[in-house]
């Protein structure tokens, strides 16, 4: 349901794989993404794609679209609306969860491509 951790950081970057469809079309099935954990939360706007811990089940992190910001939290959506574990069953993210933002994915179709996220 969502990007699960790989264990590959660097100079607060890390990867993640994306397994389900949930953020399709902009981001497939078994693609990589590379998010900065170095974000600063206040820079964050609707319509950026984050990385998050879910708020109840501890190790599980997700990756989804910012809809909605309030003052201490996100709401947050998949793209792929029928396929998406997202604020409408688990509720607005607390801004504490957020672990870091998308920047650029490695489509799985173009290993060695990569492109920006773009929102």
């Amino acid at each position: 349901m969502g990007g699960y951790f790989l264990k590959h950081k660097l100079l607060g970057f890390e990867l993640y794989y994306i397994p389900s469809t949930s953020m399709q079309p902009a981001l497939q099935a078994e693609d990589i993404v590379l998010a900065d954990t170095w974000v600063d939360v206040s820079t964050l706007i609707p319509g950026d794609i984050i990385v998050f811990e879910h708020p109840t089940i501890h190790g599980m992190r997700l990756i989804k679209r910012i809809a909605k910001i309030d003052t201490d939290t996100v709401m947050v959506l998949g793209d792929n609306a029928k396929n998406s574990l997202d604020s409408r069953s688990i509720g607005n993210i607390n801004k504490q969860l957020i672990l870091a933002k998308a920047s650029a994915y490695i489509r799985s179709c173009h290993i060695g491509k990569i492109a920006d996220i773009e929102n």
